[in-house]
């Protein structure tokens, strides 16, 4: 399993890591997504 973090603003991706006001995690397994978590915010 592989966890992936991508930065977001109001629930959309963006591009400004450093910037973002919180992070969506993924969980990825066999290249598909099998779980998914919002609302991590700084």
């Amino acid at each position: 399993m592989i966890r992936i973090a991508v930065a977001s603003d109001n629930g959309m991706v963006t591009e400004h890591f450093g910037h973002c006001e919180g992070f969506m995690i993924f969980d990825a397994e066999n290249n598909k997504i099998v779980k998914n978590k919002t609302g991590f915010e700084l």
